[in-house]
Formats: structure tokens, sequence, C-alpha cells
């Protein structure tokens, strides 16, 4: 990585990472595809952002353990939403659209598809530090609660800034 700007160089390598391991396994994304930093991005279509969250001295998964040298590797953490559609209904005495189903199927084959979603991220995840660095990195990935007719698939991914 050239640039000063490592976040921003891992950030967008995130993004990068994960648009092609969902070209590989032949899923779509949705068109709106960013990066931020901070607060959680609002859900108003489906997207996929790359949010920094906050960077720390030491390795993946060493944060706050132990007091560090001033010359010691730092990490970066980012949060990953893919938000994607999900079934919507009305059910009796609410006015406000929620996850329902007539017959469990349409949540089935929606619950699949996020967890199908869950599997690419992680991969995606995982290869975004593999593909760049020697040392290791950490990925979990969960699925948030439906939001507004929308549900995201949340990847927290832990990189080493600036490299071996």
């Amino acid at each position: 990585m050239s640039s000063p700007n490592y976040i921003g160089d891992l950030a967008q390598h995130v993004l990068n990472t994960l648009i092609t391991e969902f070209a590989e396994q032949e899923v779509d994304l949705p068109s709106l595809r960013y990066i931020t930093a901070g607060a959680r991005p609002v859900h108003l279509c489906e997207q996929l952002t790359v949010s920094f969250e906050q960077a720390y001295s030491g390795l993946p998964g060493d944060q706050a353990q132990t007091a560090v040298q001033c010359n010691s590797p730092q990490s970066a953490v980012f949060s990953v939403e893919l938000v994607r559609c999900v079934p919507t209904g009305t059910a009796r005495g609410r006015s406000t659209p929620i996850p329902v189903a007539e017959d469990g199927a349409e949540q089935t084959q929606s619950a699949l598809k996020r967890m199908h979603d869950a599997q690419i991220l992680m991969d995606g995840g995982m290869k975004a530090f593999k593909s760049q660095w020697s040392q290791s990195g950490i990925a979990d990935v969960s699925v948030g609660a439906p939001e507004g007719g929308f549900q995201s698939v949340v990847l927290s991914v832990i990189l080493p800034i600036g490299g071996n």
C-alpha cells in the first residue's frame, strides 16, 4: 500500500475484495456500494457499505490486552453491512409493516439467502486479510433484525494497518 491513508486504503481493499468474492460466487450485489466512517449507515435501499469503526495499537485481537511499544503494529476495525429487502406484510392489529409469512416458504427463502450472503461475506472477509498480509486478521458475521422491509448481514473485520 503506497498511499499514506492506510485506513482508507484498507477500507477500499475490503470493499473491492467483497465485490470480487460475490462476483466469483455469481451472487448479485446492490448497485449502491460505498465507504463510510463511524455511525451505522441508514438503510434506505439495498446497499453494501464498509464503515471504519476504530483503530488501535496491537495486532488484530490484541486490543486493550497489554501495553505496547510506540512502534507496535496497529489494527483497524471495519463493519460491513449488506442490506437487502425482505418480505413484509401487515400483521393483525398493527399498522406498520413487519416481516410476516403466510406459509413460511417466502420467509424461509429469504432467510436462506441471508445465510448465503453471510457465508460469502465471511469468506470475503477472510480473503481481505489473507490476500494482502502475512499476519492474521479476525472476521465474524451476524444478521441484524429486519427493519422497515430491509435486513442487514453484518461482517466485522479487523485488519493490520500497513501490512507485513
